[in-house]
């Protein structure tokens, strides 16, 4: 990908690469406030801790699916 340390440095620097992984900070920062806010609800509304692992467990399952 990176011929040389420079290139790589240059890519680092840039602001394209900032504004990408600040996207990529608030993503993940939505993404963890949804799954806790879904577990909280479903404990909520049912008052039962399996279905609140098992909410959890669903809604973290798609970043494992994510890698691959």
């Amino acid at each position: 990908m990176f011929k040389n340390v420079k290139e790589k440095k240059k890519f680092i620097r840039s602001k394209d690469f900032y504004i990408l992984l600040l996207a990529r900070l608030i993503t993940n920062f939505g993404d963890s406030l949804y799954a806790i806010a879904s577990t909280l609800l479903v404990y909520k509304m049912s008052g039962s801790t399996f279905y609140s692992g098992l909410t959890l467990f669903l809604t973290s399952s798609t970043a494992i699916v994510q890698l691959f």
